[in-house]
C-alpha cells in the first residue's frame, strides 16, 4: 500500500526565547495589579490565575505558564498608600467573587486534546527518550498546550498556526492511511532529522525543536483529515505545541546539543 508522509517545522526569528505576549492590555495589567495586592493569600492566588484565564486565553491550572507571563514589575510595585491598598484590595475581592462565573475551559479526555492517558505517554515518552540523548530535560504535558494543537489538527490545514495559538513551536506531520502512521512514527518522522543537524551552521528543524534545551512543556493532538492529501486515503495529522518555543534565531549553541 503506497503511503504518504508530510512534515513541518516552525522557525521563530526572535533573538530572545522568552515570548512577551498578550501584554498589551491596560485592564490586564490593572486587574493583575489588584490581584498582587489582595491580602488574602488564597484570594490572591486564585485571582491571579482566573484572571490570566479570562484576558489571556490560558487554563488555570497551567500555573508555570502563569508565572512566566505574570509580570514581576507588577506584583513587585507597592500601593503608595494605604487607601490606596484598600481600594485595590476591595476591587480584586470583587473581581473574585465575579470570577467565580467563569466557565473553565473545556477539556476533551482531561488532557487538554483528544489524547487518552496512554497517547499523552506516548508523546512524551517518544521525545523524552530523545531528549535525553541531548541532554535536555524532560518535558511535561500542557493541557493548554494540547488543546491549542487540537484546535489546529481540527482545521485539518498543513500550514503552520503562525502564532494564532500563542508563542508556542509547533511541529506538524501526517501521514496516509491513518493506519500506518500511529504517534510514533510521527515522532520518529521528525527525530530522523538529527543527522542533518550542522552545529557549525544550524538550521531549524522538527529535531531542534524537540531538543530545544529550553522547552519544558509539551501538548499534543492528533485528527484525521480525509482530504489531507489528494489522491489518498485519509490521513493522521498530528500537531505539537512547545513551550517555551524553540528554534530561536542566535539560540542553538546553548540549546541544542548534538
Amino acid at each position: 500500500m503506497q503511503m504518504k508522509l508530510a512534515r513541518k517545522s516552525s522557525l521563530s526569528h526572535r533573538s530572545e526565547v522568552v515570548p512577551t505576549v498578550y501584554w498589551p492590555r491596560p485592564l490586564l495589567r490593572i486587574a493583575l495589579y489588584c490581584g498582587c495586592t489582595t491580602p488574602i493569600m488564597p484570594i490572591r492566588r486564585y485571582l491571579q490565575m482566573r484572571l490570566f484565564q479570562r484576558f489571556a486565553g490560558c487554563s488555570a491550572n497551567d500555573e508555570q505558564l502563569l508565572k512566566r507571563h505574570l509580570s514581576a514589575t507588577i506584583c513587585s510595585v507597592p500601593p503608595r498608600s494605604s487607601m490606596t491598598r484598600f481600594l485595590l484590595s476591595l476591587l480584586s475581592t470583587c473581581y473574585f467573587l465575579s470570577a467565580l462565573a467563569v466557565p473553565a475551559q473545556v477539556r476533551a479526555g482531561g488532557n487538554g486534546s483528544g489524547a487518552s492517558d496512554a497517547d499523552v505517554q506516548a508523546y512524551l515518552n517518544g521525545h523524552n527518550s530523545v531528549r535525553a540523548q541531548h541532554g535536555a530535560v524532560n518535558l511535561v504535558w500542557n493541557n493548554t498546550l494540547a488543546a491549542a494543537a487540537q484546535e489546529w489538527a481540527n482545521g485539518c490545514v498543513f500550514e503552520h498556526s503562525q502564532g494564532q495559538l500563542g508563542p508556542y513551536g509547533e511541529n506538524l506531520a501526517a501521514g496516509s492511511p491513518v493506519s500506518s502512521f500511529p504517534i510514533s512514527a510521527a515522532i520518529q518522522s521528525w527525530a530522523d532529522e538529527a543527522s542533518q543537524y550542522n552545529p557549525n551552521n544550524p538550521v531549524p528543524s522538527h529535531w531542534t525543536q524537540m531538543v530545544w534545551k529550553a522547552t519544558t512543556q509539551l501538548g499534543c493532538a492528533v485528527q484525521t483529515c480525509p482530504d489531507l492529501f489528494s489522491g489518498f486515503p485519509p490521513a493522521a495529522f498530528y500537531v505539537c505545541e512547545y513551550f517555551p518555543a524553540g528554534n530561536v534565531i542566535g539560540a542553538f549553541a546553548q540549546n541544542v546539543q548534538p
